[in-house]
């Protein structure tokens, strides 16, 4: 059987188990359903982008303005050469199209084993706890965010909400639902062993958000 006919079978019978009438209804019952009410939220002392930028800062991201989002190339080459670190990155694939320098080496997809430096782009942030979110995908891969020494997330400033319920709206209005869902709070860290908290641990020594107005 070709892969044709299968598709064709298929869609006859999830057409038959779902005809459009109960389609229709599903959509009807679902309107009419109470919206839920929302929980209790602390109140921000300021205003959500100004918290959030306390809340990474406090939580040991190093944050950054950028003018735009073609800027976000020559931030990351000096951060290379203040680290001393070859200049052989990852990027996401949604970032390859950024005017990189010659001079670096830039591949996407997935990290490396011995990555040092990789470049992600943030799907949301929360100002409640100056964290960021990160969904997998084709163009995302989830290793970027875990493999490297020195991860680089790059968040647009539009995506700041005030709390988590209000971050995961975006998350829920992606076309694609992604398979992993991911919140960055900093570098690694670990307090496992007596409650002593040691930095870094099984994750990136250090985490720059460049915020992109």
């Amino acid at each position: 059987m070709s892969q044709d006919s299968r598709s064709a079978i298929l869609a006859r019978i999830t057409g038959a188990l779902a005809p459009k009438e109960q389609r229709a209804e599903a959509r009807v019952l679902q309107a009419a359903m109470p919206a839920r009410k929302a929980s209790v939220r602390p109140r921000l002392p300021s205003g959500t982008e100004a918290h959030f930028r306390a809340k990474a800062e406090a939580n040991l991201m190093m944050v950054r303005d950028v003018a735009r989002l073609e800027d976000v190339p020559e931030i990351v080459a000096n951060i290379l050469t203040a680290a001393n670190m070859p200049a052989d990155i990852t990027v996401a694939p949604e970032l390859a199209a950024l005017p990189w320098p010659r001079t670096m080496s830039v591949r996407t997809g997935k990290a490396r084993i011995d990555e040092r430096l990789t470049v992600s782009l943030a799907t949301a942030a929360i100002a409640e706890t100056g964290s960021v979110i990160l969904c997998s995908g084709d163009s995302a891969p989830s290793s970027l965010t875990f493999a490297a020494e020195v991860h680089v997330i790059v968040l647009p400033c539009g995506a700041i909400r005030a709390y988590l319920e209000e971050a995961f709206e975006m998350v829920k209005a992606l076309p694609v639902w992604p398979r992993a869902v991911n919140t960055v709070s900093g570098p690694s860290r670990t307090a496992d062993v007596a409650g002593i908290v040691v930095r870094p641990a099984h994750g990136p020594k250090a985490v720059h958000l460049l915020v992109v107005q």
